[in-house]
């Protein structure tokens, strides 16, 4: 459709052979194309382009006026008077018409306009012209002659320059489709995931290298086998993979278990109709290997379950040594009450063996209150678990050291304590678990060295506070670093140290329930380093 225009061609009038040539170009550009024009462009019943009027239309209108007088001038000079059959050899054979339909399809397919549109102009001026009545007969036959060569070798010159473009269309789309198919093609035999192309039948056309590699087999050994083969039936029951062909449908991640070289693997598979190919109904097929997935996904919930078998378990057994705990305090109480009112009471009846009896007894009395005592304090640091607040750890650690004012000059031992920050915790857990840590710093000292105890603290990045506690005791070799925090393990008999092996393990239960490690670092008579790394804010951990 050529682009519209109200501006006209401002040639002065010429008139075409004949005393009244009815078609003219117009001075006035308000008065557009002469009126025996617009009439005979809406008796031909072409009016809708009289708004189609663009530069091509005026300029061939215009070369068209312009010339036809002297073609027609000189062919009336050419002819004899009263040879009107030369005159029709001259018009047949005249290169004239071929020249002006060789300008007029140039310049209308450059302007886009219409095969329809370009011959019904024609139309009209031929219209226009043979209707002149200022025309002589042999003139009329003259242009009825011209107009006719003019059409017929429009026609051939669109066509023809019709028959070109379209041919170069063709070219440019036959090179398309071949750089679409050679890119399809490389795209679907590139891809990560195992893909075959299947036909109506379900025979195997086309597979990638991923298909061949998934199948374990050579890629020409798998064409045009029967997917059924391959997939199993239940696997193509479930994916219906013949429906969706046939209508020209699509599927997606459906989940089947196949069997592949004698492994069970889990896929997903997807596919979709690729409509007819050479007539042939066609469709892709991708698969999506998921047996690492489904694996790890079941393991994870074996591990959940017996995650949470162990929380029942540790539970009942928290709860088993606290309830046990409490019912052998009584017990244990009266034993030792009794033996040491025994003694006070009756000390020359418990003399000799007797005596030496009874002492065992209370020491080994003593001795399990201890380990009761221990035990219950292990399981009260999950069973009376109580809310985090702010711990100013400086504070905290002098209550501490008063509470081993007596057994630090004892042992004539020294504790020096930095400065330490204050944090988010549980204020009586942190307690217990510098209690222990000084404790053991304590008792495992080295004969005839009076024990030296270092507390340091330091901000470490993430959000994390760092407490060392470094004494110059007996220490212990690096293999047992992580087993010291086990219940009830011991690195030395009870005849050398006392204690249960139970005060480690409550501090390492103690900085586990705060979010936080503890470690330890020793060489044997080099003393130990015990390293806690506590969150300073938590984050409303409970």
């Amino acid at each position: 459709m050529c682009k519209k225009s109200n501006e006209f061609l401002t040639e002065p009038k010429r008139k075409l052979p004949g005393k009244n040539a009815g078609l003219f170009i117009s001075n006035s550009k308000d008065q557009g194309l002469d009126a025996a024009f617009v009439l005979a462009v809406e008796q031909a019943g072409y009016s809708q382009f009289l708004a189609l009027q663009s530069e091509s239309w005026h300029l061939f209108v215009s070369r068209l006026a312009s010339g036809l007088p002297d073609f027609f001038n000189a062919l009336d000079n050419r002819a004899s008077p009263g040879a009107e059959s030369s005159t029709t050899f001259d018009l047949l054979f005249h290169p004239a018409p071929g020249a002006f339909a060789r300008e007029a399809v140039q310049l209308f397919r450059q302007d886009a306009l219409s095969f329809t549109a370009f011959f019904s102009l024609l139309k009209c001026l031929r219209w226009t012209m043979l209707n002149d009545p200022a025309l002589s007969a042999q003139r009329q036959r003259s242009c009825a002659l011209f107009f006719d060569r003019l059409e017929i070798e429009a026609a051939s010159q669109w066509l023809k320059e019709e028959a070109r473009s379209t041919q170069h269309r063709l070219r440019e789309a036959k090179l398309f489709i071949l750089n679409e198919k050679r890119r399809y093609a490389a795209i679907f035999h590139r891809m990560a995931e195992p893909a075959c192309i299947i036909d109506h039948q379900g025979c195997l056309l086309d597979v990638n290298a991923a298909f061949a590699d998934f199948f374990k087999m050579q890629g020409e050994t798998l064409l045009g086998k029967p997917y059924i083969q391959l997939f199993g039936v239940e696997a193509c029951n479930i994916c219906l993979l013949d429906k969706h062909l046939a209508g020209h449908g699509s599927f997606a991640n459906i989940e089947v278990v196949i069997q592949v070289a004698g492994e069970i693997r889990t896929v997903l598979i997807s596919g979709s109709s690729l409509g007819r190919v050479r007539g042939v109904p066609c469709g892709i097929v991708i698969l999506q290997d998921v047996t690492a997935q489904r694996q790890m996904a079941q393991a994870q919930q074996e591990l959940e379950c017996l995650a949470a078998s162990l929380r029942c378990s540790n539970a009942e057994l928290e709860q088993f040594a606290h309830v046990s705990s409490h019912d052998m305090k009584e017990p244990l109480l009266l034993i030792v009450a009794f033996a040491e009112r025994l003694l006070a009471r009756w000390p020359e009846k418990f003399d000799g063996k007797a005596g030496e009896y009874l002492g065992r007894i209370l020491k080994a009395a003593h001795q399990l209150q201890t380990f009761v005592d221990d035990i219950l304090q292990l399981s009260k640091v999950r069973s009376e678990e109580r809310s985090f607040g702010v711990v100013a750890l400086d504070e905290l650690m002098q209550e501490v050291l008063g509470d081993f004012e007596e057994r630090i000059r004892q042992v004539q031992g020294n504790v020096w304590v930095g400065h330490l920050a204050t944090i988010e915790g549980d204020r009586i857990q942190l307690r217990q678990l510098f209690q222990n840590l000084i404790a053991n710093a304590l008792k495992y000292r080295q004969e005839n060295l009076p024990p030296m105890v270092e507390v340091k603290g330091r901000k470490l990045p993430g959000g994390i506070y760092e407490i060392t506690v470094r004494d110059n005791g007996i220490g212990f070799e690096e293999k047992y670093a992580e087993r010291i925090f086990q219940p009830f393990v011991r690195l030395h008999g009870r005849h050398e140290y006392e204690g249960t092996g139970i005060g480690l393990a409550t501090c390492e239960k103690i900085v586990t329930r705060h979010g936080g490690r503890i470690s330890a670092k020793s060489s044997s008579g080099e003393g130990s380093v015990f390293i806690v790394q506590l969150p300073v804010e938590q984050y409303k951990r409970q």
